[in-house]
């Protein structure tokens, strides 16, 4: 099986539908999957569908996962400055 290009730039892709460069600019909300065609498309772009749902934000983490968070960003202050 030949490898795949990306929908968007065309570049080689491996065996996904979106290059590396893409795929960031899709964690970003700038290219979007259609409902309709299941391709995916620039955001600005027109598609065959005028509902396209665009990825849901990345959230930082709360509660417990913030703690553990904090003290590993604190523990390696330590080690950094007592190097």
């Amino acid at each position: 099986m030949p490898p795949k290009t990306c929908q968007i730039c065309t570049k080689a892709s491996g065996i996904y539908p979106l290059c590396t460069g893409c795929f960031i600019l899709r964690d970003k909300g700038k290219i979007v999957k259609c409902d309709k065609c299941s391709k995916w498309k620039k955001i600005e772009n027109n598609c065959c569908v005028i509902n396209i749902t665009p990825p849901p934000p990345q959230t930082k983490p709360s509660g417990f996962a913030q703690t553990v968070v904090s003290l590993i960003q604190a523990n390696m202050t330590c080690v950094i400055n007592a190097i």
